[in-house]
Order: structure tokens, then C-alpha cells, then sequence
């Protein structure tokens, strides 16, 4: 099949690679075509392959290439000379496998589908600009890389991507990171990008069965040699977000792994009181979707996740049983933790300032009066009886309970002095 004497050429021409052939087919480029659409609709493959370049204009808006179904590639060269559009329908894909010059436009990329990148994009400046889908290869972008919703995902399946301009991914965008091995390119994905890059959305990380990571193994999956812009709020996602913590550094993404621990978030080697109140732990990602503090899977950091966190601790701190109301995590609710409960109370703290039942927001509110019922339903326990739940002595309850009202009232008195 030859392009120049089956196919259409012009800037307004639009080259449909119908639903009329029964096994795969190449269409051979061997002079320069220029297309405003090309529509590739069959669930055999076309090849657009020839030693000549497709030009992508478009005399009224957007060029664009649309794949309804199937997979399928160029292996000619492919230019830009107007922004494009280009649309992968879920369960589609297309390859670019040799030279996309980007010619200072922009390819944005919609549908749910694939679009692969296994080339140099030759001719700088410009912008891919992914809307939806996803985007994988082992190319180099000569421009910036966009990412507003989709998920970037370097190599065919483990690979580098490489960009000569800036990377931004936005709230609804994900980066895709498999770890099969220590090295990066061969064995875990890298994204090597020249110019900055500013972080958002989700960072998700799928370890191969096979592999084990050992405590304290450190994964270089980003470097920007322009920087990584301040404040990044990308946060861990995928089936093995809770194996890793994340680092931003001043030009690179690094992932620790945290040997297996969900509990352990800060990669200490164990679950203690630091996951819960140190900066960055779980009371600072209350609210936030972030998975690695997610244990729960609810898609919310929340009270479910200091539920399952406690019993994970529990677990791994065996014999000690830890319940709510424990302020200094030593097993035991005692008066230490009533006086800790009493110190915070009526202000936002952590757990170790008496917060023991959190809302789903940074800091998780007030220490409150739903806080003091937990610790007096847990006060008395104790990790070497296994007791659980067992009710304070009246004198002691009643003593907690007027303490508390005091503490209230001279709040409420602080609050109307004018």
C-alpha cells in the first residue's frame, strides 16, 4: 500500500485507515505528505512506515490523528506544523517510533487510550500537553511535558523518558514508577528532565512480585537539572505506595523503601509515636488522599487510617496493645496520658497532646470531649493483662471529669474577656 496514490495530501485532507483489512498493513511514505486528519479505525494494525516525513497542518484549526480502535504506529518521521490533537480511544494505542519534530506547537493528547513515544523529538520547543489516557516510551520530548490529567509512565515497561524542556503535572496527573531492580532505566523508571519541574498529583508505584526492596533502599526516579519547583504536593499512590516513603530534594524524587511496615511512615525500622506526630506524618496528611498514609484504602486520610495504624503498631510492638487514650504510646492508659489530654485540651494538637479521634482535615481539629470519652473507656488498660477497654475507678472518672469542666470554663472565661 503506497500513501501517494491511496491516501489523501493536503492541509485539508483527512487519510482514513478504515475497517477494511484483515491482517496488519503497512502504508509506505516515500515522498514528503502533508494531512490535516488521519483516522485510524480497524482492530488490525497499520504501520505508517517510508523513509519520508508526515507532516501534521491544518489550514483551520488543530490537525489532528484519531485512533477508534486497535494499535498502531508510525515508523516514518512525523512533523508538526500546527498544533495537534491527538485522540486514543480506550484499548487503543499509537506508537511513534522514529522522529516527531514538535516545530515550537503543541500535541495535546486526549481519550483514554495510549500514546507511545519511542523516539527523539528532533525538532525543539513546543509542548505535549496530556489531558487524559496515558503516555509511555523510551524517547526524548524536545519541549515541555504538560501532564493536566493523564498518567506518565516512563519506558515501554521499565525505561527512561527523557524531556529537553519543563515538566508539570497538575492535581489530576500521575507519574507511573514499576521496580523490578537497583538500577534505574534497566530495572525501575526514571524521568530525566533538563529544565524544572513543578509536582502535583500522584506519584504511583507498582514493585514487580519478585523483588524485594530492603529496608532503607533508595530509588532515584526524577531528576530535573533545573530544579524541582518549591512546595511540591505530589503524594504517594498505586498497589505498593505503602512499601516507600518520598523525598523532593533540590533537583530529584527519591522513594525509600520502607521494608514492609504500612505503620512505619517515616522509615525508622519500626511503628512508634513519630508516625503520627512528626512533620510530614500522619496527623500533617489528614485529609489529603495520599496512599502511603491511606491504610485503609478509603482514598482519604482519616480516623479509619489511625485505627489501622494503632493495630499495626500494636503488632509490631507486641506485647503491647495500643488503644486510644494512650498519649505516650507506652501501652498503658494512665494519668500521664489524662495529663497530656488535659494540656491540649480545647486546642488542635496530635496524638500526643490528647487528639485520639481525628476529622479528616490537616491537624485533625480539637482535642475535645470525644477525645476524653476515649480515654475513659480505655483508662486502666494496660498491655500486659491484654485487659482493653476496662472503665476507671468512679473516683478517678469523676475527678477527669471535673478536671476537664474546669478546664472548660476557664477557656470559655479567657474567650469573653474583651
Amino acid at each position: 500500500m503506497n500513501w501517494n496514490f491511496f491516501v489523501p495530501n493536503g492541509n485539508d485532507k483527512i487519510a482514513i485507515f478504515g475497517d477494511r483489512i484483515t491482517s496488519d498493513r503497512a502504508a509506505t511514505v516515500d515522498t514528503p505528505v502533508v494531512i490535516k486528519e488521519i483516522r485510524f479505525d480497524d482492530d488490525n494494525s497499520y504501520n505508517v512506515t517510508g523513509s519520508k516525513t508526515v507532516t501534521l497542518e491544518a489550514d483551520t484549526g488543530n490537525a489532528s490523528v484519531n485512533v477508534l480502535q486497535g494499535s498502531h504506529q508510525f515508523q516514518a518521521a512525523v512533523s508538526l506544523a500546527s498544533s495537534t490533537d491527538v485522540d486514543v480511544a480506550t484499548g487503543g494505542q499509537l506508537v511513534v517510533q522514529n522522529d516527531l519534530g514538535l516545530g515550537n506547537n503543541t500535541l495535546t493528547k486526549t481519550g483514554d487510550g495510549e500514546l507511545q513515544i519511542n523516539s527523539d523529538l528532533t525538532t525543539p520547543g513546543g509542548t505535549v500537553d496530556t489531558q487524559a489516557g496515558r503516555l509511555s516510551g523510551v524517547g526524548k520530548i524536545g519541549g515541555n511535558l504538560d501532564n493536566a490529567g493523564a498518567s506518565v509512565a516512563p519506558g515501554k515497561s521499565i525505561g527512561v523518558l527523557e524531556l529537553t524542556g519543563n515538566y508539570v503535572q497538575s492535581a489530576n496527573g500521575a507519574l507511573e514508577i514499576e521496580i523490578a531492580g537497583m538500577t534505574h532505566g534497566s530495572e525501575y523508571d526514571f524521568l530525566d528532565i533538563t529544565g524544572s519541574t513543578d509536582l502535583g498529583g500522584l506519584l504511583n508505584v507498582d514493585v514487580d512480585a519478585n523483588f524485594s526492596p530492603a529496608p532503607g533502599t533508595m530509588f532515584t526516579v526524577l531528576t530535573a537539572d533545573g530544579g524541582i519547583m518549591a512546595n511540591p504536593t505530589m503524594v504517594l499512590g498505586g498497589p505498593d505506595a505503602a512499601m516507600f516513603s518520598i523525598a523532593f530534594e533540590a533537583n530529584d524524587v527519591v522513594l525509600t523503601a520502607l521494608g514492609g511496615l504500612a505503620c512505619d511512615f517515616d522509615g525508622s525500622g519500626g511503628c512508634d509515636i513519630d508516625d503520627l506526630d512528626d512533620p510530614g506524618q500522619l496527623y500533617d496528611q489528614l485529609g489529603s488522599p495520599n496512599a502511603q498514609f491511606d491504610l485503609d484504602n478509603s482514598g482519604t486520610v482519616d480516623d479509619g487510617d489511625l485505627t489501622m495504624w494503632l493495630a499495626q503498631a500494636s503488632a509490631d510492638n507486641a506485647p503491647k496493645e495500643y488503644k486510644r487514650g494512650d498519649a505516650d504510646l507506652d501501652g498503658d492508659v494512665e494519668g500521664n496520658d489524662f495529663t497530656a489530654l488535659a494540656l491540649g485540651f480545647g486546642s488542635p494538637g496530635t496524638w500526643g497532646d490528647g487528639n485520639f479521634v481525628v476529622d479528616a482535615v490537616a491537624g485533625g481539629g480539637n482535642v475535645a470531649g470525644n477525645d476524653f470519652t476515649e480515654l475513659a473507656l480505655n483508662f486502666g488498660h494496660t498491655s500486659a493483662t491484654a485487659a482493653g477497654n476496662a472503665v476507671p475507678e468512679p473516683t478517678m472518672f469523676y475527678l477527669m471529669c471535673t478536671a476537664l469542666l474546669g478546664l472548660g470554663l476557664r477557656a470559655r472565661g479567657r474567650g469573653n474577656i474583651r
